[in-house]
């Protein structure tokens, strides 16, 4: 196949260098064009002759360029390079690159659903999904801080806020429901996993034309420090709600869209945003 390979060189630490990676891709038999995700004009390799666009990256690289393909388009396929990898642990993209780049060719083509957030930012492309209070506050957090972490570093840091901060007042409409009430977590996901891998909609599926709203209350904040420290194998005590729309309306603070935080400046204002379908993406699923 006609591969066009866009990859971080920064993402992860499995010592996958851009030579690697293009080798690894000829040895399977595929003729590859490479380029970097950090070069400025790097979405002009999207409109390239090719069979497959391989990204090789994180999360956050893997959305910018699912925002980037045109209709059309030849399918994505992940090579995952990340810190939590969400996007490509969701859809059972895993292991050593020799075992994912062999599944390519008998691997399912499926549309990925994409999605808008709108709000005081403008318009922001959403894959993974969005959230108020803490894990949005935890990785603003980090974000501050200019630094990588674990996932295992970002679940401590993440236990040691819910402990510490309040809920926050946020008010829902679900399609036609409307829900009000005090959150100490609010996602609205695409996929099972969201930031430090946290398996918070594990019914969520990203091919359904539906985003699972997951809302862990003020009450439920002790039992969900419990579950988050004893790394259980269950679902997480929330309470999930499929919706095809959403709109919500909070009592400012950050809001993660993705893996980028938008957070209010007016500093007591009650930001409105709401979440709409947007184009989708074809990509490969073993």
């Amino acid at each position: 196949m006609r591969i066009t390979l866009i990859h971080n060189p920064t993402a992860g630490a499995q010592g996958l260098d851009a030579e690697t990676l293009v080798r690894h891709l000829q040895n399977a038999g595929h003729q590859v064009r490479y380029q970097s995700r950090k070069a400025r004009r790097f979405a002009l390799a999207l409109t390239e002759p090719a069979d497959l666009i391989a990204v090789a990256g994180g999360d956050g690289t893997i959305v910018k360029v699912a925002e980037r393909m045109q209709e059309g388009a030849p399918p994505l396929a992940i090579i995952p390079l990340g810190s939590a990898n969400n996007i490509a642990a969701s859809l059972r993209t895993e292991g050593p690159i020799e075992r994912i780049v062999a599944q390519w060719r008998r691997a399912s083509r499926r549309q990925l659903d994409c999605w808008d957030a709108c709000g005081p930012w403008g318009r922001r492309f959403i894959v993974e999904g969005i959230g108020v209070g803490v894990v949005a506050d935890t990785i603003a957090k980090l974000k501050a801080r200019h630094r990588k972490s674990t996932v295992l570093q970002a679940c401590a840091s993440l236990s040691q806020r819910l402990k510490e901060n309040g809920a926050r007042k946020v008010r829902l409409e679900i399609d036609d429901q409307a829900i009000e009430d005090r959150f100490a977590i609010l996602e609205i996901l695409n996929f099972k996993f969201i930031g430090p891998r946290l398996r918070l909609a594990p019914g969520a599926d990203p091919f359904d034309g539906c985003l699972d709203v997951v809302c862990v209350s003020e009450k439920q904040r002790a039992e969900f420090v419990d579950w988050l420290n004893s790394q259980a194998a269950g679902p997480p005590p929330a309470t999930v709600h499929r919706a095809k729309s959403v709109s919500l309306i909070w009592n400012g603070g950050p809001i993660h869209l993705g893996d980028e935080v938008w957070s209010d400046e007016t500093k007591g204002g009650h930001p409105t945003a709401e979440i709409r379908r947007a184009h989708g993406v074809d990509v490969l699923v073993p």
